[in-house]
C-alpha cells in the first residue's frame, strides 16, 4: 500500500476513471488491459469493490449495469497523501517536503514561478 492509500492496480483504475469520468467494469478493463479475459474483468471487478469501500468511487446502478464514478478527484487524493505524508514524516508540517522538492527534483524557470506564485498566495492568506 502507498502513501496514496491506493495500490499500484487501484490507482491506474482511478486514473481511469479519471480520464473517463464513469465507467462500467468492461470499459475499465479494456482500456488497462490489452488482452483483457474473464480473470482480468475479475480483478478489476474486485479493485472497484475495494476503491468503492474505500469511498474513492460510487457505483450507480443502471438497468443493465454498474457504472462507476470517482468520488475523489486527483488533486483531492494528492491533498490528503500529502497530509498524511507530512504528517508522518514532518510533524505535519510541508515545509520540509516542499524544500525537498524545490532543492532536489529539477523545476523549469515555469515551474519554480508557479511555486512561488502559490507561496505567495498562501502569504496572503
Amino acid at each position: 500500500m502507498s502513501e496514496l492509500g491506493l495500490t499500484d492496480h487501484e490507482l491506474a483504475v482511478m486514473e481511469e476513471l479519471w480520464r473517463l469520468g464513469a465507467a462500467t467494469i468492461r470499459q475499465v478493463t479494456v482500456a488497462i488491459h490489452t488482452d483483457p479475459n474473464t480473470a482480468k474483468y475479475a480483478t478489476v471487478q474486485r479493485q472497484l469493490d475495494r476503491l468503492e469501500g474505500k469511498g474513492f468511487i460510487r457505483r450507480r446502478k443502471t438497468t443493465w449495469k454498474n457504472e462507476f464514478e470517482p468520488i475523489l478527484s486527483r488533486s483531492d487524493i494528492v491533498g490528503q497523501s500529502l497530509q498524511r505524508l507530512a504528517d508522518r514524516l514532518c510533524s505535519g508540517s510541508f515545509t520540509p517536503i516542499v524544500a525537498n522538492l524545490a532543492t532536489k527534483s529539477t523545476l523549469t524557470a515555469k515551474q519554480r514561478a508557479a511555486l512561488q506564485s502559490l507561496i505567495d498566495q498562501s502569504k496572503e492568506d
